[in-house]
């Protein structure tokens, strides 16, 4: 996902906190450019040795007396004891990738202000990255006490509770996230996922459990094909998602697919279009996304084989699920609940 440059601002623009530096700005200084300004009362920037503040020429260190280097730490220590500095300076860091030390600016940050909210958002950020899921959780709910309406601390707390497969709760904040910044797609995509993973808590997992739920042969193949695309869908998803990441829609599936998805999707009733995107797709789709991705798939199946199974099974489907099944032979009925079998051992390898 394309993230802002600032979360503080999702319009883009660069707001200026007034002490020391601009949020989010790229010309932001290293704290030891600064110069205490006797006639500010302060530090401040300098240009040829003159305070961009007051004008006045700032005396070098060699000048200085000891009364004024004195008054020179204090202004230091003053900078170091504001908590919007020490947030500037920890979302610097984090922005530079230096985790641990911005992680401790925000935490001063806290300590002289336990109710700096985008401070407990950036920590919240932190504990994701490691995969502490707990803290994350508990800094993002302290960070919404304050920012409750920004989408990025709904959106971040959504991810948290997705990892922990409290799907309910992530479900929710992903939908005020979306409200909040209806641009923010990938909420919706997290929405679509979490609609998904529930269909399939109610769905037999097993091949053996959908052949339990009747001995009807033409009732038991149109479970049997529901089972197979479900998890061929879950399936293709899941692999590109872990290649991609959150843009596996468009680095994973072909233009060309997306676009009939999209035709369909306008076409469907309104309830079922916020299904997942590849539940729009032709059955024959599965193949082309596989030979496109095929030194992904590779590690979990026979690419040139599967290919060649799903472009067969098609016709298969087409039978069955248009009511034809009463006439497949015994040998085609067989087929099906091998490849059943077989993607569900597949299944076992994302695991």
């Amino acid at each position: 996902m394309k993230e802002n440059e600032d979360e503080e601002n999702s319009v883009g623009d660069k707001w200026d906190y007034g002490y020391p530096f601009c949020a989010g700005s790229e010309e932001e200084q290293d704290r030891e450019e600064l110069e205490f300004c006797p006639f500010c009362d302060e530090m401040v920037e300098t240009i040829d040795g003159e305070c961009i503040e007051c004008g006045t020429r700032v005396p070098s260190k060699s000048e200085v007396t000891a009364d004024e280097e004195k008054e020179r730490r204090e202004g230091k220590k003053h900078i170091l004891e504001n908590p919007k500095y020490c947030y500037n300076m920890g979302k610097k860091l984090f922005k530079e990738g230096k985790t641990s030390e911005s992680e401790e600016w925000f935490r001063k940050a806290i300590a002289l202000d336990p109710k700096f909210c985008w401070a407990y958002y950036y920590l919240g950020r932190l504990h994701l990255k490691k995969g502490e899921l707990v803290e994350a959780e508990d800094k993002f709910k302290k960070s919404l006490s304050g920012i409750s309406n920004v989408a990025w601390p709904h959106y971040y707390l959504g991810k948290t509770l997705f990892k922990k497969e409290d799907f309910t709760e992530a479900e929710s904040e992903f939908k005020k996230a979306f409200e909040i910044y209806p641009n923010l797609e990938p909420a919706r995509e997290y929405i679509d996922e979490i609609k998904l993973r529930k269909a399939k808590l109610e769905f037999p997992q097993r091949v053996e459990e959908v052949e339990k739920l009747t001995e009807n042969i033409m009732l038991q193949n149109h479970a049997l094909i529901e089972w197979f695309e479900t998890n061929m869908r879950d399936f293709v998803m899941t692999v590109l998602e872990k290649e991609y990441g959150e843009k596996w829609w468009r680095k994973g599936v072909p233009v060309e697919v997306r676009k009939k998805c999209a035709a369909r999707i306008e076409e469907s009733p309104e309830e079922e279009m916020s299904s997942p995107k590849l539940s729009f797709m032709q059955f024959y789709n599965y193949a082309e996304i596989i030979k496109g991705n095929k030194n992904i798939f590779k590690a979990y199946l026979d690419v040139p084989e599967w290919r060649h199974r799903l472009n067969k099974l098609e016709p298969i489907r087409n039978g069955i699920m248009h009511c034809r099944g009463r006439h497949r032979s015994n040998e085609r009925n067989s087929t099906l609940r091998k490849w059943c079998y077989e993607l569900e051992e597949i299944m076992k390898k994302l695991l």
